[in-house]
């Protein structure tokens, strides 16, 4: 292939790495506020296994309303969810419902559908919109100035402020030197079974505790329907086979999920895709001119059910920090990044409270490690 010489793209006011839910609220809200925004995108568009029935919780709803983009959303058509369903601390099944909840109900997610929403209303406000994958990115004197592959050539730019917003690769973030640190070894096995009858019309999520993990489910389309299982790396049989009896095994234990998937005729579980579910901080997740938000600067373990709107959150505090610190406001970053390690040490007793609530397997691996 002919190798081509850099090509040059605008200067902007912030770069933002990354093209996710937190990467759009901050570059929205920024252009908003009349930066010039520059986001760059994976080069390849990919729905990751682990966005697969991810929900929207009921704040979630309040958020499209303040980006004004509630009825792009409705436009979606998510799947509504009116109750979340849970077998823990006992074998009694517990319902929370939600029309009970002031923001209304939940929704499950086409990831690809709503990010692409996002993505079109923050071009819409004026973010310049480029698909690569960062090279490099360097400063000097107070610019940032970086490089992109994009399909057979490299790319150039300048910014005074960058963002990284690339989920848990922290991809901008890593080549400032931080690192992540983990607070646990949790792993998803998400699975997508299928009904011939499409007779399921269920509109909740189910919970289930089990003796080496967890399971949660959500129906994701009229005939399909999301089964994954947490547990911890180290617990998960690496051969497929082995790990495909286990987690049976766990399934036929339960009583209500096990019961569901039979009586809709669902397939067999084909439980070969791990994704990473841990719960971690970044070391540093601010610098000189620079900044990482959404699950970036932290991750959430999914159990907390509020990983989107926290990083729509922190994406918000991130913007109001590059606006503050354009100003001139020499505290802002490390504010910011105080905030962000407040909340996510609220996460982690609030994260233990609810683990605790389970007694049935305190002697088994999975639990001793969060009792």
């Amino acid at each position: 292939m002919e190798k081509r010489d850099a090509i040059a793209v605008s200067d902007a006011d912030v770069l933002v790495v990354g093209d996710g839910p937190s990467a759009c609220v901050s570059a929205l809200f920024l252009a908003r506020a009349g930066a010039r925004v520059k986001m760059l995108g994976p080069s390849r568009l990919v729905t990751p296994a682990a966005h697969l029935g991810q929900c929207l919780p009921p704040a979630g709803a309040t958020w499209m309303r303040a980006l004004e983009l509630e009825g792009q959303f409705r436009a979606l058509n998510p799947l509504q969810i009116v109750s979340h369903r849970s077998v823990w601390g006992s074998e009694e099944l517990e319902s929370r419902e939600m029309i009970a909840s002031a923001h209304g109900p939940s929704w499950v997610l086409d990831r690809a559908k709503f990010d692409g929403m996002m993505r079109d209303a923050s071009c819409a406000a004026g973010v310049g919109f480029v698909r690569g994958e960062l090279v490099s990115i360097a400063r000097a004197a107070r610019v940032w100035n970086y490089s992109f592959r994009n399909e057979d050539h490299v790319a150039t730019g300048r910014a005074s402020f960058f963002l990284d917003a690339t989920g848990r690769r922290s991809t901008a973030a890593r080549k400032m030197g931080a690192r992540r640190m983990r607070a646990d070894r949790l792993v998803c096995v998400p699975m997508t079974v299928r009904s011939p009858t499409a007779s399921d019309l269920d509109e909740t999520t189910l919970l289930e505790a089990s003796e080496g993990g967890w399971f949660f489910s959500c129906r994701i389309s009229s005939c399909e329907r999301l089964v994954s299982f947490y547990t911890d790396s180290d617990l998960l049989p690496s051969s497929l086979t082995v790990r495909k009896k286990k987690i049976e095994s766990l399934l036929c234990q339960s009583e209500h999920l096990s019961s569901l998937l039979a009586r809709h005729s669902y397939t067999t579980l084909v439980p070969s895709t791990v994704v990473p579910a841990h719960g971690s901080v970044l070391n540093s997740m601010v610098g000189e001119g620079w900044l990482a938000t959404g699950q970036a600067a932290v991750c959430h373990d999914p159990l907390c059910g509020d990983g989107l709107v926290e990083a729509m959150n922190s994406a918000r505090y991130a913007a109001l920090a590059l606006v503050a610190g354009a100003d001139g406001a020499p505290s802002a970053f490390a504010d910011y990044a105080e905030r962000i390690r407040e909340r996510f040490e609220h996460y982690k007793r609030t994260l233990f409270s609810y683990y605790a609530t389970e007694p049935r397997w305190r002697t088994e691996e999975f639990w001793t490690r969060r009792c």
